[in-house]
Parts: structure tokens; sequence; C-alpha cells
């Protein structure tokens, strides 16, 4: 068997689906509050630059982080059957939002570092790709 995948193979036997998507309801916790903190990172394209640093968005990446935490945290003690599984749709509807929010998020970098001398928005883009992935491997598993 392939080392890589043995590596893997690893990892998802010791990550269960509920840590995982607390581990990226913290990543995604953690960007939101950096975003709100940094009111003026994003800066290519001019015209957007207004919608890109809004208030809101990052806001709603905190929110976003919380509820997928939250409902991580609540499906184990959840007593009925149709409760657990209500929740455990929510969260993956939650965790797809989270996909999408990395990658939006990396490609928006992805550019910054292309048409900016900002280069330092490159690596934030690798870290983006990276989380990405495990939402991925998280919901293929889920």
């Amino acid at each position: 068997m392939n080392p890589m995948k043995k590596a893997i193979q690893r990892l998802k036997s010791k990550l269960n689906v509920r840590n995982s998507e607390i581990l990226i309801g913290l990543f995604i916790l953690g960007k939101g509050l950096w975003l709100y903190h940094d009111s003026h990172y994003f800066i290519y394209p001019p015209q957007f630059q207004n919608i890109e640093n809004s208030r809101y968005i990052d806001l709603g990446l905190i929110l976003l982080g919380a509820l997928l935490m939250i409902m991580a945290f609540l499906v184990p003690y959840m007593k009925t059957t149709k409760r657990k599984i209500q929740l455990i749709i929510v969260s993956k509807v939650f965790l797809v939002l989270a996909g999408v929010v990395c990658m939006v998020l990396a490609l928006l970098q992805i550019t910054h570092g292309i048409f900016t001398p900002f280069y330092r928005m490159g690596h934030s883009a690798w870290g983006d790709f990276i989380i990405f992935c495990f939402v991925y491997l998280t919901a293929s598993d889920a």
C-alpha cells in the first residue's frame, strides 16, 4: 500500500467526524475573528474592496464557525433519533458552507498574491486550501 494512503488511513482512524467538525468550526471562527480585527485585509480588486472587507461577512464567518461547533457538540446528546438526524443534516449543510468559504477565501488570496505585491496572502491561501481538503475528507466520511 502506498505510504501516503497509509498516512491518510491513520489520520481518518484517529479523527472522527465530530472532532473534525469541531476543528473546522474553530478554524472558521478564528478566520472570522481575524478578518473582523483586520478591516483592511483585502485590497484587490479595488472596486470590490468595501464588499470584501465587510463586517457582515466577518460576523457571518464567526457565526458559521460557532454554529458548526455547537452542532458537533449537540449531536451525541440528542435523545430522539429524529432530532439527531435533523442536527446531522444541519451540521452537514454548515460543513458545505465552510468548504465554500474556505475555497472562496483561498481564491481571493491567490488573486491578491498574483496581482498585488502582497505575497503573504499566498501563504494564507495554502492554509485555506488545506482546510478545504480537510472539509472534503470530513464530508466524504459523513
